[in-house]
């Protein structure tokens, strides 16, 4: 199998080093940064995992038009408000039954496989996490299953190419209602990531603070509302977290959402925001494919969502310098929040 990785970030790093450490498929990195490119082609990829460091030498070319051959798999780890262009520029180079996977935080997935069928591409979710210290350098900070699947109750040939494919390095679950893996993700990224990015905190230092927790949930519990209303089910499915226990109806009680909260973060103690990332270096975070689709599906539905709108307010200051992440960004975040309530 010929498998290319779109992409050499925290992700896309660690997958395409890994899938080549297991040799047994052609693997070929995409990517344009000349940083990452000139560390790669030099020292390989080194990926640091439990305390052991594994270097790995795929080919590394800069676009599809330098392939000989077609692929039969294109792992996208782009950001996702790239994703559109990237499917549209790399289609005419997989192979007759080849297909894109993704792995974006959000429901951009759901917005492609409407587009282009899920005989070309299919949806998948991360559950373990990565960074990237510097240019090809990673370490895995989490572990955890990839999920993929189909998003109509079955299991696709395609899914199930993505799982012979990935199973040689990772562990994998196959599902068979992907859209409810990808709400499920949006519910923890749209809280996590988002407050990474406002606080400058690692997960786990963010979740040792009551207040921050207080917004996670407050922020679960919109998203899951809009969730519901674009007629999510919300199922625990093997490898996913069970976002029913984290709501607030009630059940469980508070406490215990605080302690399931802190679990989470103990797993991601040394996660850093994507988004934060993104903001270091002064790239666009995907704010609007995250929280921003969460405002936008609730007014669609009728279903206020606050927390997510005061959090996209912030975030875009972040993105221009108006705001630095720290705690004035996140005094400015209570503050909005607490006017809005008057």
């Amino acid at each position: 199998m010929r498998i290319g990785i779109l992409g050499c970030g925290s992700l896309g790093g660690v997958i395409a080093g890994k899938l080549w450490n297991a040799q047994k498929d052609t693997v070929i990195v995409f990517e344009l940064n000349p940083d990452i490119v000139s560390s790669v082609k030099e020292h390989g990829l080194q990926i640091t995992e439990n305390k052991k460091t594994t270097v790995a030498r795929p080919e590394v070319l800069e676009g599809p038009d330098q392939l000989d051959e077609p692929m039969d798999l294109i792992i996208l780890t782009t950001k996702a408000t790239s994703l559109t262009r990237a499917v549209e520029a790399y289609l005419p180079f997989l192979s007759k039954q080849g297909c894109f996977m993704t792995v974006q935080n959000g429901l951009e997935a759901l917005t492609l496989i409407d587009r282009y069928g899920e005989d070309r591409i299919t949806a998948g979710s991360v559950m373990w996490g990565s960074s990237m210290p510097q240019p090809g350098s990673y370490t895995v900070t989490a572990d955890g299953p990839f999920v993929v699947g189909g998003i109509d109750g079955r299991i696709t040939e395609q899914s199930s190419l993505c799982k012979r494919a990935l199973e040689q390095a990772f562990p994998v679950k196959l599902s068979d209602d992907m859209r409810d893996i990808l709400w499920t993700k949006l519910t923890v990224t749209a809280s996590l990531t988002s407050l990474g990015a406002i606080t400058g905190l690692s997960f786990g230092e963010m979740l040792k603070s009551r207040k921050i927790r207080d917004l996670i949930l407050a922020v679960g519990d919109e998203v899951v509302a809009v969730g519901h209303g674009s007629g999510v089910g919300f199922l625990h499915s093997e490898g996913a977290l069970n976002v029913n226990l984290l709501t607030g109806d009630g059940f469980p009680p508070n406490w215990l959402r605080h302690l399931l909260v802190r679990a989470i973060g103990l797993k991601h103690s040394r996660t850093e925001s994507s988004m934060l990332a993104s903001l270091k270096i002064a790239v666009k975070t995907e704010i609007d494919m995250v929280n921003g689709v969460v405002v936008e599906l609730g007014k669609k539905h009728g279903i206020k969502t606050p927390v997510n709108s005061a959090i996209v307010n912030i975030v875009k200051k972040l993105e221009t310098g108006a705001l630095s992440p720290g705690t004035s960004a996140f005094d400015s975040l209570l503050s909005r929040l607490s006017s809005q309530m008057k």
